[in-house]
């Protein structure tokens, strides 16, 4: 086989400890690139079971470097005396698994390496000799200026060969902090309609508190400030004071390493506001599509999104419903 009929051997990597949007997405696009591509996930821990079992529905060929470690982050965002003792206490692990990166990545010897986050950036160019690799991020988010770290959009600029913005925003964001346009690539997320029809007609794996309430409205998310879940209870407490009669969902776990407390601030403010009744904090669920078909309402008062793939969802169903 000559050089140009040769599948193209792609390589993702990056610290995957929760399974969400962007997440979702790169494995849709993974499963598509396998088809005529030759494709490799590294992963560094192999903790997040959705993660990994999403990969193994695809049979998308998966190498973990370090699957016995006892701690999966850094933790501590804004918290810097803490965030550093942290990393310290981790540097022994982190070089374990930089040399085991090192090696993974020479014996696949890819065409292409890509990650979605600046952190594992960081990482892959640490390595030396990693750098004769054409290296990719792909830019899910807003990424606004102020919202990636100096060190982050230095990294960009001076070592990615290729940015994936996931919309035209995005993009231009990107330019507007330096990088170069002809870096910039406009990817849209992958979306599978059969595969979100069919969930979405499913029902719930578990009964759900509030469903006889008027109106019931999904706020799908990770449970992050910079996903405005507090922004929705302050609007809850102003539609119960209206006297509509609601029901709230909050759907989405805790990220690893968030030490933030911020689970607990929405409690205090939902008891603090009496809205028990109609503000329900659900946890992680697989059913998200269910409960997307039985909302009258699905928010999602994110700060920094650069194309949501739940309202992309949303509007999929909700294009199948007034169609049907």
């Amino acid at each position: 086989m000559n050089e140009k009929e040769r599948k193209k051997r792609l390589v993702f990597f990056d610290f995957i400890t929760h399974f969400g949007g962007a997440q979702c997405c790169t494995v849709l696009l993974l499963e598509r690139l396998k088809q005529t591509e030759e494709v490799h996930v590294i992963d560094a821990y192999g903790c997040c079971t959705e993660y990994m079992d999403a990969l193994a529905k695809y049979n998308i060929l998966t190498h973990i470097l370090s699957p016995d470690v006892k701690k999966s982050y850094i933790g501590y965002e804004g918290k810097s005396l803490k965030r550093i003792w942290s990393f310290i206490g981790q540097i022994p692990a982190l070089l374990i698994l930089r040399h085991r990166l090192i090696k993974k990545i020479l014996e696949i010897n890819p065409d292409l390496i890509w990650t979605n986050s600046v952190k594992a950036l960081a990482f892959l160019i640490t390595g030396l000799r990693l750098r004769q690799y054409t290296m990719a991020i792909y830019a899910h988010g807003w990424y606004r200026k102020f919202q990636v770290p100096g060190f982050g959009r230095w990294l960009i600029k001076r070592f990615v060969d290729c940015v994936l913005a996931v919309s035209n925003p995005t993009k231009a964001a990107l330019k507007s902090w330096g990088v170069s346009e002809d870096k910039i690539h406009v990817v849209f997320n992958t979306i599978d309609f059969d595969n979100i029809l069919e969930d979405g007609s499913k029902e719930p794996i578990t009964e759900v508190p509030g469903i006889h309430k008027g109106y019931k409205i999904l706020v799908p998310g990770t449970l992050l400030r910079t996903k405005g879940q507090h922004s929705v209870v302050k609007a809850a407490y102003i539609l119960k004071k209206k006297g509509f009669d609601f029901a709230i969902w909050l759907v989405g776990g805790v990220s690893a390493g968030d030490e933030s407390g911020y689970r607990e601030h929405l409690l205090q403010q939902i008891g603090a506001n009496g809205l028990q009744d109609n503000v329900f904090l659900l946890g992680w669920r697989s059913d998200v599509l269910s409960l997307m078909n039985l909302s009258d309402v699905v928010v999602l008062p994110t700060h920094t999104e650069g194309l949501p793939r739940v309202i992309q969802e949303a509007m999929i169903l909700l294009r199948h419903l007034l169609e049907g």
